[in-house]
Formats: structure tokens, sequence, C-alpha cells
């Protein structure tokens, strides 16, 4: 407890279990960049409640599955907007990108992220013969991102200064490394209002929507009335990250 009884508790972020033993979470080993470690892996509802458990408030996933961690299966571009840009603004820049990968011939999703931004997430079949490695994901979502804000550069910047994003759209692609993690699809947010990241349809956003608006207390009765995934004809998809289509993204 902290000694004000009304300060909140300071949060930290945790990559491995460390000391502790969860039995409904499993674990997979996994090389950092000097030696291997433990991750936790969360396979079913029972896994979800042992976080809530240990006071887990926010679920940030690799974008890999554990059984075939080096092949990344979605690329993420995090529109993370300045305090002064409107949300409309926010989400004209999602249907912009969304544009841009259709003219690649990928499909993309589209989520809140819990704060002020969206995420697009092209999600695509892990492994195999056509397996994208973390570089190609990473290339890639470097090349759109990077075309995108040369393009239009009053409304986009694809670097991580700060100082530059004055009523900008920061891009944030640099979630696509190996390691990195973005926030998971129905993961709770330690904000102020206990807002929820949360999975919208293309029609959805374009009819509007406000992000504050999904919380803890919201987002239940919101997915009893969804008649199904709103990604999961997308998700179902299989669609590849081919190299032609990493070539075609930089042309």
């Amino acid at each position: 407890m902290p000694a004000d009884p009304k300060a909140t508790p300071a949060c930290f972020f945790m990559k491995h279990p460390g000391l502790m033993k969860p039995r409904a979470l499993d674990k997979v080993r996994i090389l950092e960049r000097s030696k291997p470690d433990d991750y936790m892996v969360a396979r079913d509802l029972t896994g979800l409640l042992e976080l809530v458990q240990m006071s887990i408030l926010e679920i940030h996933p690799w974008n890999a599955t554990a059984e075939r961690i080096e092949f990344p299966d979605r690329v993420i571009f995090d529109l993370d907007p300045d305090t002064a840009v409107p949300w409309a603004r926010t989400a004209e820049a999602a249907f912009e990108l969304r544009k841009r990968l259709a003219a690649l011939d990928l499909d993309s999703v589209v989520k809140t992220t819990g704060g002020k931004g969206l995420h697009v997430v092209v999600p695509f079949a892990s492994g195999g013969r056509d397996g994208v490695s973390w570089d190609d994901a990473f290339a890639f979502s470097e090349t759109v991102s990077e075309r995108l804000a040369r393009d239009q550069p009053s409304g986009y910047v694809a670097t991580m200064s700060k100082a530059k994003r004055t009523g900008k759209i920061f891009i944030d692609y640099f979630r696509n490394h190996r390691g990195s993690t973005a926030i998971a699809a129905y993961s709770t947010r330690a904000r102020p209002g206990a807002t929820v990241s949360v999975p919208l349809t293309w029609e959805e956003l374009a009819a509007g929507v406000d992000p504050r608006s999904f919380t803890v207390k919201t987002v239940p009765a919101r997915v009893a009335a969804l008649r199904g995934d709103p990604w999961a004809a997308t998700l179902a998809s299989g669609q590849k990250l081919t190299a032609a289509i990493r070539r075609a993204a930089g042309r």
C-alpha cells in the first residue's frame, strides 16, 4: 500500500514471471539479445483470470504466437496523435492507411487503443513456406509508414522525436520489432475511466465512435450484443505478406 491511501500505486511493466509460479499460465523460453528467458503464455480464460489475480491491468502480447515465435502473424500501425489532433483526424488517418494497404491487396482491421489513438492491424498467415521474418515485417511497416509521412508531411510523422510531432499523427511502426509489444484487443488500460482497447468494424469507425466510451462497465454489454467477432473474416483470410507485396510497398 502507498503511504497515502489516496495515492495511486505505482505500476510497472513485467516481461518475465520471475519467482512467481502461476499455475494456469504456460511458459515459453525465448532467446533474448544475450540469453534465453521465460515469458508467460495465457492460452484460455483460466489463464486470463490468473493474470487478473496477479493484478495485471494491461496485456501487451508479441506479434507472434508462442508456437511460431520467429514468424510474426501481424503488422501493427499505431496511430498516436498529438494532443492537439482531433479524434476525427485520427480516424481519417486510419482510413488513409487502410486505402494504401488495400492498394497492396492487403485487408486490415482497426481497434481503439484505450487512449487517444488507433491501431490498424494487418493479419497474415504465420510460418510455412511463405512465413515472414521479423526483419521483413518491420521493413514493410517502416516503408508504408515513412511513405505516408513523406507524402503528407503536414499531417504525419514517422519518427520518435516528440519535438516533430506537434499537430501531427505519429505513425508508430516500431511495434513490429522482434520483442516489441502492443496492447491486446479487449485489454483494460491503467488509465482514468478504466478504458478498454476495442476491435471495431470500419463501418463503426466511419459512423463515429467515442473511444472514451469503451470501459470495463460498457464493453461487456457491447460484446454480448455483437453478432460475431468484427475481425473474424480478415483473421481467417490467410493473406500473405509476400515478397511481391513488400517490393510494391516501396515503389
